[in-house]
């Protein structure tokens, strides 16, 4: 689970070749492009119950990219067929993240998913902002009540629709007030 973030993407490919071969090849800057992937992969390694889904890996995704870039400088500062090996590197690392953006982001933003916004305003329409909306599923993700402008608890799909014996009974729900 630790490089799964790593492997989720083809840009990822074409930065961890980068940084093996800066690793390899550019060794005045080795010191600091280890130091930059160690700095990467040292917060999966001691969060790893945590980095389940690949997007926690951005936070520290800087170092990763800056262990690339100094790959790159590292070997066009050495020159002869290094700085080639630096330029073509450069060129594959531009030419993976213009596909990435292309196949993955570019339908995304052409195309965005609009219905909790729909949802969102329907219940802004039909509830008082002091009220307190209930949302089965869609756990994680705090769009419908965020847009809505209203409280909410989210029960996630896990959990069984209806329980074997209710633990509080309908006249305390009733007389609540929240």
């Amino acid at each position: 689970m630790v490089f799964q973030p790593l492997c989720d993407m083809q840009y990822h490919a074409i930065v961890i070749l980068g940084c093996a071969v800066g690793l390899v090849l550019a060794r005045r800057r080795l010191a600091v492009i280890g130091g930059c992937v160690l700095l990467y992969l040292i917060a999966p390694m001691i969060f790893a119950g945590v980095y389940t889904h690949s997007y926690y890996a951005i936070g520290t995704l800087v170092f990763f990219l800056a262990a690339m870039g100094l790959s790159i400088v590292g070997l066009l500062e050495r020159g002869g067929w290094r700085k080639v090996v630096g330029v073509v590197l450069f060129a594959a690392t531009l030419a993976a993240a213009v596909y990435q953006h292309q196949t993955l982001y570019l339908p995304l933003q052409r195309h965005p998913n609009r219905w909790p916004l729909r949802i969102a305003e329907m219940i802004r329409r039909t509830t008082k902002p002091e009220d307190v909306i209930v949302i089965y599923g869609c756990e994680w993700s705090p769009e419908i009540p965020y847009y809505a402008q209203r409280r909410a608890l989210m029960l996630p799909q896990w959990i069984r629709k209806r329980p074997k014996r209710p633990s509080v009974n309908s006249t305390t729900c009733r007389s609540a007030r929240w």
